[in-house]
């Protein structure tokens, strides 16, 4: 899923990746009750939480089979492909900032990956912990061909890189300010670069991996989604 960077082998357009390790199953309109569990044991091709987990844990982590996972996707909704590509305005000091990213026409479609998954019951409720990935190479590019080089710094160096950006690399982010009309001496002002590539970063939180919809027993309705301990990020297609 995640691919290397590379400045001299990168090509014009992008994706991104969203990474729970580990992750659970989460909802607040619906139960994971007998009910819940039973329907979603039987779209997987289980007959019990027994052999769901004892076939789960004969597996290698990281590497299930694909008919495995075709198995246990079957309780989740297809990737959507929308995607907020939204700057949250919480810069005081550029509060009209361009997003130098746009979603390609032909992008490839978002992709769950199940790396492990495990339930278990306390009392009568069920809990499923998983590891879990959605990610697509190839689904954003530059807004404009001047934004590109910034597009790719921002993407590899912010916020994560801060300290190896050079000389000529801050160049390229006082012209982007400029663009924006905002001070272009914040180039050189690193917390200010941190909070610029984070709001980037962020635009992948509006991918994620959702069940499809379920009731409970006591007439609850809803799907589940994963939360829990996450990685997200870009990845430039090579």
């Amino acid at each position: 899923m995640f691919n290397k960077f590379s400045f001299k082998t990168l090509s014009d357009h992008f994706g991104c990746w969203r990474y729970y390790a580990p992750g659970y199953l989460d909802s607040r309109d619906v139960k994971l009750d007998e009910k819940v569990m039973s329907e979603m044991l039987e779209l997987m091709g289980f007959n019990s939480v027994e052999e769901f987990n004892k076939t789960l844990a004969a597996e290698e982590r990281n590497n299930l089979p694909k008919d495995l996972q075709n198995k246990i996707k079957n309780i989740f909704e297809p990737p959507r492909d929308q995607i907020d590509l939204c700057i949250p305005k919480t810069l005081d000091v550029c509060p009209e900032l361009i997003n130098p990213i746009k979603t390609l026409k032909n992008q490839e479609p978002l992709e769950i990956d199940i790396y492990a998954m495990n339930i278990s019951k306390d009392y009568d409720h069920f809990k499923i912990n998983l590891r879990a990935g959605i990610a697509s190479n190839k689904l954003f590019e530059p807004l404009t061909k001047d934004l590109e080089s910034f597009t790719r710094l921002a993407i590899e160096k912010l916020p994560s890189g801060i300290g190896k950006i050079s000389n000529s690399e801050r160049l390229i982010i006082m012209k982007f300010l400029q663009l924006n009309k905002c001070d272009d001496s914040l180039a050189i002002d690193n917390d200010f670069l941190y909070e610029l590539g984070m709001q980037m970063l962020f635009l992948v939180e509006s991918i994620g991996i959702v069940t499809i919809c379920f009731t409970d027993v006591d007439g609850g309705e809803g799907s589940f989604w994963v939360e829990g301990d996450e990685e997200i990020g870009f990845n430039w297609c090579e």
